[in-house]
Order: structure tokens, then C-alpha cells, then sequence
């Protein structure tokens, strides 16, 4: 498939991708990118179902197609996301785009990628942690875990601690949270306030430990 990636031939839809005059059109196959990606099948889903009953009806959508507009994607990370998509070719990763690949990445939600950026080998891997907290602030790759002895257990139910972690980071680390976060990159841009992730049956000092193996693998 890299090479429709490489050609364009038969692409369905284009990104206008960068901003200011390091804009690029890059060209795409919806039915690719559906398959890699719960955001653009959500973006696409329709536009297949149309295309598709037109093809029934004999009609062909001679309309000129309207690029998708991503001023929040840098050119070269976007072009690295697609490459891994259509053939799973990491070489346009490096520890120079490592966090803007991340961004693409949590946009989309593309956890392989995900992975593949935070996981990049050493000496890369401390550029890339060196640079996290860029984005520290930004509300879809954070989360606050909420931990606690159990209170059944330990008859202590106030002795709770908030935590902060990044979700990218739990959701490359482990295929629970993977499970757990997933999703939310559709909900990236929510202005309401992050609700705590509550974790009653881990001790505090225990999640602290995990928290801790998960950034030292970075």
C-alpha cells in the first residue's frame, strides 16, 4: 500500500496540512486510513456511504474534492503517520519530531504509533523526555489518578493522593490503559474539568512504583 501513499493514485481525499506558507496538500485513501483509525472512520463513515450508493445508482461524484484542513499537524509528522498507516515504515521517526509524530498520533489515535514514539531507543528516547512537559498543559494527554488503600480493607477511606500522568504514556505502557483511553482523543479540546481517575483497591506507594518503571522506560 505504500505505494498509493507514494502516487496518490485513486485517493479520495486530501489534507491541507501545516500553517503559513509551510502548507502541504498531501493526498489519501479514506478506506486506509478508516481501517487504522476510530477518528477517521468517524470523519469518513458517510462520505463512504454516500460514495457507495452512488456507485449503485450509477452516479459518480464529479465534485472537486475539499481538502481537510490540519493547521495543527506539522507537515513532516503528518506525513510519518501516514507512512506507518499505509505500511507500518517508521523511518520518518527520529527524536526530532518524536513529540510532534506523539501529537499526530493522540489526534488520530493511532496507538501503535503512540507506542512506537514514546518507546524510540536511547539517546533519542531522552530528547523526546525531555520534551514532555511541552505538553504537560494540554488536557488530552493528561489525566489525574486518584489512589487509595481500600477502605473496606484498611478502614482508611481518607487517606487518598492525586497524581498526574500523561495518558500516552500509561496508554503505550500498558494494553489496560490503552483500553481505558483510547477514546478520549475524540474529546480532545473539552474545556470542562479532567475528572479524577479513581483507583481504590491500589496502595498509593504501589502506583507511585508503576508510575515510575512506565518513565524510566522513557
Amino acid at each position: 500500500m505504500k505505494h498509493l501513499l507514494d502516487t496518490g493514485n485513486g485517493a479520495d481525499v486530501q489534507f491541507l496540512v501545516g500553517e503559513g506558507n509551510k502548507k502541504e496538500l498531501l493526498p489519501a485513501h479514506k478506506l486506509i486510513l478508516m481501517a487504522a483509525s476510530d477518528v477517521f472512520e468517524a470523519m469518513f463513515r458517510f462520505d463512504a456511504q454516500n460514495d457507495a450508493k452512488a456507485a449503485v445508482g450509477g452516479k459518480a461524484n464529479s465534485e472537486e474534492i475539499k481538502p481537510v484542513e490540519v493547521p495543527d499537524v506539522e507537515v513532516g509528522a503528518f506525513k510519518t503517520m501516514l507512512a506507518f498507516i499505509y505500511a507500518n515504515d517508521l523511518r520518518g521517526l527520529n527524536g526530532d519530531n518524536a513529540m510532534a509524530v506523539l501529537y499526530a498520533a493522540n489526534k488520530y489515535i493511532v496507538p501503535g504509533l503512540a507506542k512506537m514514539c514514546v518507546n524510540l531507543p536511547n539517546p533519542e528516547l531522552r530528547n523526546v523526555s525531555s520534551r514532555l512537559t511541552v505538553f504537560a498543559s494540554l488536557e488530552n494527554i493528561q489525566t489525574h489518578i486518584v489512589t487509595s488503600k481500600t477502605a473496606l480493607f484498611f478502614g482508611e477511606g481518607d487517606k487518598k493522593e492525586l497524581l498526574s500522568a500523561h495518558k500516552l504514556i500509561l496508554l503505550a505502557a500498558s494494553d489496560v490503559f490503552e483500553t481505558m483511553f483510547r477514546f478520549d482523543a475524540t474529546t480532545a479540546g473539552n474545556a470542562e474539568q479532567v475528572k479524577p481517575v479513581e483507583v481504590p483497591d491500589v496502595e498509593v506507594d504501589a502506583f507511585k512504583t508503576m508510575l515510575a518503571s512506565f518513565m524510566r522506560t522513557m
